[in-house]
Order: C-alpha cells, then sequence, then structure tokens
C-alpha cells in the first residue's frame, strides 16, 4: 500500500510541475499614439510616455511601453515627431508611415536598444537630436533595414551641434541624407558617430556638398561600406 501512495504521489507532482511551468512570453504589439480616443487613429507629435495604444485603431485608454526586448513599437497613422526623455529598450520598430521623427528632449545622451528598425516602401524616417557636443540619440544592437525607396534623412537646424549615433553593433542598410537648413555658423555641426563599439553602414550617405559638410567623430569604430557623395 505503501509503495502505490508513493506512486501516486510522484505523479501527482509531476502534474503540478507541468501545469504550473512558467509561460512563454509573448511580444506585445504597441502602436505610437499620442491622442487617446477609440477608434480615432494612431500617430502625432509627443514625449514617450503614456503614448501607446494597444490597437492599430486607437485606444480610449492609452497605456506606457513596457520597453522590453519582446515588445513590437509601430508607428503609423499621422507622421509626427517622438521625443524620448530616456533611453529605450524594444524588440523592434516598425516605421509604416513616412515622415516620423525622432529626437531627444536634452543634451543627455539617449540610447535606443531596438533589435530590428524596419522602414515599409518609400517610408522615410528623420533622426535629430537635442543641440549638443556629443550624439544625443543612439542607436545600438540596431539592424536598420527598410523596403523600396525607403530613406533616413539626418536632420539640422541653422545652428547648433547634433549627432546621430550608430554603435555597438548597429547596422544601417537603408540610404542616409543630410539635410542641414541654411549655413551652419563655424563650429557647429550635424554629424554622424560611434562612441562604443562597432557601428557599420553599408549604404550610401548623400548631402555632403556646399558649405555644410558632413562631420563623421567618435572614440570608437564607425565602418563606412557604402559611397559618400
Amino acid at each position: 500500500m505503501k509503495k502505490q501512495i508513493g506512486c501516486s504521489l510522484a505523479f501527482g507532482f509531476f502534474l503540478i510541475g507541468l501545469f504550473s511551468a512558467p509561460s512563454a512570453s509573448w511580444a506585445i504589439p504597441y502602436y505610437w499614439d499620442t491622442a487617446a480616443g477609440a477608434g480615432n487613429g494612431t500617430g502625432g507629435t509627443g514625449t514617450n510616455g503614456t503614448t501607446w495604444s494597444l490597437s492599430s485603431a486607437g485606444d480610449a485608454t492609452l497605456v506606457a511601453n513596457a520597453g522590453t526586448t519582446n515588445d513590437i513599437a509601430n508607428f503609423q497613422g499621422t507622421a509626427g515627431t517622438v521625443t524620448f526623455g530616456g533611453s529605450f529598450v524594444q524588440g523592434a520598430f516598425n516605421f509604416n508611415t513616412t515622415e516620423y521623427t525622432l529626437t531627444t528632449s536634452s543634451a543627455t545622451a539617449r540610447t535606443l536598444t531596438v533589435t530590428n528598425v524596419t522602414l515599409g516602401p518609400n517610408v522615410n524616417l528623420n533622426l535629430t537630436s537635442f543641440s549638443t557636443n556629443g550624439a544625443a540619440l543612439k542607436f545600438a544592437s540596431s539592424s536598420i533595414s527598410g523596403g523600396t525607396g525607403s530613406t533616413i534623412t539626418l536632420v539640422g537646424g541653422s545652428s547648433g551641434k547634433k549627432s546621430i549615433g550608430f554603435e555597438s553593433g548597429a547596422i544601417v542598410n537603408v540610404p542616409i541624407n543630410f539635410s542641414i537648413t541654411g549655413t551652419l555658423p563655424a563650429g557647429d555641426y550635424l554629424g554622424l558617430t560611434s562612441s562604443s563599439g562597432t557601428g557599420t553602414i553599408n549604404s550610401t550617405i548623400t548631402g555632403n556638398s556646399g558649405t555644410n559638410d558632413m562631420t563623421f567623430w567618435g572614440s570608437a569604430i564607425l565602418a563606412l561600406n557604402g559611397t559618400i557623395a
């Protein structure tokens, strides 16, 4: 009898272990949305915070993005400027609408560690930063790719020191264009940089003309495998 009880207990423990095993983590799709309203669409301009819907049509109540490598951020609807007040982690950024702009809120460096950044066909993504002496907006461990006709535009103003960093394993496969408004004062610049690890740009870089030449600088490696014009 004791043996039978022991066997039953062992089988019971097996079932408990089987059904109480931790469940797998599932990716949560977030949709950038700065105006709460059920079915009113997504997109807009704002600072990352409680600025996300969980449906592509827009939600009545917005939520904060948990910022994990399992999750997916979708940028669609009405294009706007997305400002990051801190560094951010995500599994993927998907840009389905052209002319979104990513920027930072201050001169403190903000690093976007996003495993995959994907631009849809004919989608342009604008990158800029708060005016600073360092790379205020950085991409790390990111693979950046896009569909036919997709581009990245680095945007500079009429003054200031703005830089975009691709570092620590970031790989860019989308054509990059430098765009500067007017003529920069002496000492100001719009630049590409890497301050940690190795960043790789496999695409063409254009916009190096006129009085506003490109600036490349940094304390690490920025590998340029495409043409510069």
